[in-house]
Order: C-alpha cells, then structure tokens, then sequence
C-alpha cells in the first residue's frame, strides 16, 4: 500500500508540470508574468524569416530598424502597453500567454515599418508567441484566408534580450 502512495506521489508533480508548458518552443514551467518578460528587456532580432526566407541582414542593415521595446500602460491588471522599434511604434495587447497583438497605427509610407507588412485596412496582427524568457522571444504569424499579412507572408521572427 505505501508503494502505491509513493508512486503516486511521484507522478503528481511530473503530471502537473507536463501540462505547464506555456510556448510551443519552451521551457517547462516560468514563474514571471509574461507581461513582466516583455516589458523588462529590450529585443534585438537574431533571426528574421519571410515565408522561410531568411531576411535578416536587410533588417539589421535597415536604417529605420531599432531594437524592440514594450512598456506597459503602469494600469494594474492589464495586458496592454506601448512598444517602439527604430521608427515603427504603436500598441500592444498581450491576449493570452501564447498571444500577442501588435497595432501600429500608421501605414509603411509614415513610419517606414520594417518588421511587417500588414493589409492597409487592418492595423492589428495578432502574433503568436512561440517562445519567451528572460533571454529570447520568439513570434510567428501565418497567413490564412481572409488574413491580415500583405501578399500572403509567413514571419517568423526570433529577438534576444540586449538588455
């Protein structure tokens, strides 16, 4: 009977943790909001990709690129916040741990956005986060039918912490 307590009790915790997996590239388990993650670094990409292609250095190489950066409203319970990169700025809202949507308002011509192109009629694109910790970020964001990324683009997009 102890043998079965035991076992049990052993398989709790690895039950509990199994399930805890935020990100689908990720650790097991954080104990940071994720909020707190994004807004206590400043992002540099690493790795760039259009559609599988490797952009990278025409990002880095970009004089209106800069570092990615989000601060959070200072309201108490929200998931919302401003963010700025090189030229490109805008809103965030952090819709679950695993999401993300980024409004710029402005157009490719005002601020030179260099990360994505969206379809001018919609300012949001909601990214999926893939990874995130204290040292890297990682999103994606597919097209799909009725999308909201220009000419049907894939990104992914991997930052580190510079801070």
């Amino acid at each position: 009977m102890k043998i079965k307590k035991y076992i049990f009790l052993f398989f709790i915790p690895i039950l509990f943790l199994s399930n805890c997996r935020k990100y689908d590239e990720g650790s097991f388990i954080s104990f940071r909001k994720p909020e707190t993650i994004l807004t206590d670094a400043i992002w540099r990409i690493e790795s760039y990709e259009v559609n599988g292609v490797d952009s990278t250095s025409y990002i880095l190489n970009n004089p209106n690129y800069g570092d990615l950066q989000f601060k959070d409203d200072g309201k108490k319970g929200t998931s919302e916040g401003t963010f700025s990169g090189g030229s490109f700025s805008g809103v965030y809202r952090m819709i679950s741990k695993e999401k993300i949507h980024i409004d710029g308002n402005d157009t490719l011509a005002i601020t030179k956005n260099v990360l994505f192109v969206r379809e001018t009629a919609y300012q949001t694109l909601e990214f999926h986060i893939t990874y995130l910790s204290h040292k890297y970020f990682r999103l994606k964001i597919d097209y799909f039918s009725g999308g909201y990324t220009y000419n049907h683009n894939n990104y992914y997009i991997k930052f580190k912490n510079v801070k």
